[in-house]
């Protein structure tokens, strides 16, 4: 204070460090048995000592380095400088007790300016007031280094590592500055501290603890206009996004114009590229080929997939069967909407005492491949109906692909539905 030492100073400093307008600390550090597995030289950390090797299961041993000094000096000169963002006054930068004396200068014309500094003073500056405050209170605990320290092993530390520590240190001491501020206002956490709460008793006083305005973290302020703004240009980006080739193409035939690059973009649809293979194997009468989705003859029946080569697939025409090829098989067809046909034994109905007997035909029990879709219901011909031997009739989507193939075999078939 003035120049002069500390009554609480532990220490008397050299004519090297000793500095008549600033606090100086010195802080020692031990490495106290911590081992380094990569060298440092940091130089309040430097490690640069190797004290034998460390292995690990399944790996090669690799060594080890121990702090070159037991117990590692680093001395800081600390300054501080107080303003009043007001009248943009500021005291000149000088050790903590002669800023706080000289601090009084910038309450000079408020009305009780001794009271507000001497209330200031007591509430924020006399719990935070140096950065010295945080090693004090929390010792080894105050280090940025033990967040990489596991197992009494400190890992890799950049050259710089002591900087780090003092800015750590130095916004440490902010952090409770602002909190002491906080806690002037609010009052203490705790109920048990309320005993030792200092109220204030004079209008000064009461005037700093009514005006303090702090950000409250239990509430976000935010533009009302910035949301709805944002909301309203999304949506009709969205709209816009989804929309835009319904646009284009609204606008090529308003303008009865053909656009290349719009042609060759419709074309490149997923249902369209279907459309134009089926178009180039002979399938189907199709309609809508510049629209979104492509439309062809009803019943119509598609391509199916060649997998002959699975390295190369491809799509192939399902010639519908003749009835001729089903009686040379002898066993079984599939067809390309999953039925298959089995013929089984000649033989002959039998209905009851009230009927007479039936004809003598081949009989093909026609099984679905996929328990959804409908079986094939075979139907007897009965005497003197008229109809032509050995037809099928059915309820299936295959109704016309088997009346083709009873053209084929020139027997007409009637459906029995």
């Amino acid at each position: 204070f003035n120049g002069s030492l500390s009554p609480s100073s532990t220490f008397v400093p050299s004519a090297e460090v000793w500095k008549e307008d600033a606090d100086v600390f010195l802080f020692f550090l031990s490495s106290d048995g911590v081992q380094f597995d990569w060298k440092t030289r940091d130089l309040w950390f430097s490690a640069t000592t190797v004290a034998g090797n460390l292995s690990r299961p399944g790996e090669e041993p690799f060594p080890f380095w121990i702090m070159d000094n037991p117990g590692s000096p680093l001395a800081c000169v600390a300054q501080d400088q107080w303003c009043n963002p007001s009248t943009k006054e500021c005291t000149v930068l000088m050790p903590y007790r002669d800023a706080v004396t000289k601090a009084a200068d910038l309450f000079a014309g408020q009305t009780g300016g001794a009271d507000r500094h001497q209330w200031f003073f007591y509430s924020t500056l006399n719990v935070a007031f140096q950065a010295s405050t945080a090693i004090n209170y929390l010792g080894a605990l105050s280090l940025t280094a033990r967040f990489s320290l596991v197992g009494g092993i400190q890992g890799s530390l950049p050259d710089n590592q002591w900087q780090l520590e003092v800015k750590f240190w130095f916004a440490t001491m902010l952090a409770n500055l602002q909190k002491a501020v906080v806690n002037t206002a609010t009052g203490p956490t705790d109920p048990h501290l309320n005993a030792w709460q200092l109220a204030p008793n004079k209008s000064a006083e009461y005037d700093m603890c009514n005006n303090q305005k702090i950000k409250s973290g239990d509430h976000m302020t935010f533009s009302l206009f910035g949301i709805v703004t944002l909301f309203v240009l999304g949506a009709v980006i969205i709209v816009v996004s989804l929309n835009i080739e319904s646009l284009a193409r609204f606008a090529q035939n308003r303008r009865k114009t053909t656009s290349y690059s719009l042609l060759e973009w419709s074309l490149n649809d997923v249902l369209q590229l279907q459309r134009i293979a089926h178009e180039e194997l002979g399938i189907g009468d199709w309609k809508g080929g510049t629209k979104l989705i492509p439309i062809t003859a009803e019943n119509t029946i598609l391509a199916v997939l060649d997998a002959s080569d699975p390295q190369h697939p491809r799509l192939r025409a399902d010639p519908a069967p003749s009835m001729a090829d089903l009686r040379k098989s002898g066993t079984s067809f599939s067809s390309s909407t999953g039925w298959s046909a089995t013929r089984v034994r000649d033989r002959e109905l039998d209905q009851d005492s009230s009927s007479s007997t039936l004809h003598k035909h081949p009989l093909y029990d026609v099984l679905p491949l996929s328990p959804t879709l409908p079986p094939i219901v075979p139907s007897w011909q009965r005497p003197g109906e008229g109809l032509a031997e050995d037809c099928i009739s059915h309820s299936s989507v295959e109704t016309q692909s088997l009346l083709r193939a009873r053209q084929e075999s020139h027997r007409p078939c009637i459906p029995d539905h």
